[in-house]
């Protein structure tokens, strides 16, 4: 994970795509603070194991890549779907 984290801010950071996803991640972590928590912070700020961090992150990628893809702003995420998504692919954490 830290490879990843290096790597994400060596080579995306100034990407303008990479960077609507981060506001979109950061949109659901508000909206489902306790099913949908970005990895990074999964392992920072709360108590989650590594393992169940990276299975939840790659779940939370492809829920931000049906999201993400048709849009280009903002406003034209679906945020229905997104609970939709969220409430049947993950389980909201204990850990939170």
């Amino acid at each position: 994970m830290a490879l990843e984290n290096f790597i994400e801010m060596r080579d995306r950071v100034t990407d303008p795509r990479f960077l609507f996803r981060k506001n979109v991640e950061l949109a659901l972590e508000t909206r489902f603070p306790r099913w949908f928590v970005p990895k990074y912070a999964m392992v920072t700020f709360h108590r989650v194991p590594y393992s169940t961090a990276l299975n939840r992150g790659v779940i939370q990628d492809r829920i931000l890549d049906e999201l993400c893809g048709p849009a280009a702003r903002m406003e034209r995420i679906d945020w229905q779907a997104a609970g939709r998504l969220i409430e049947t692919q993950l389980t909201p954490l204990d850990y939170v």
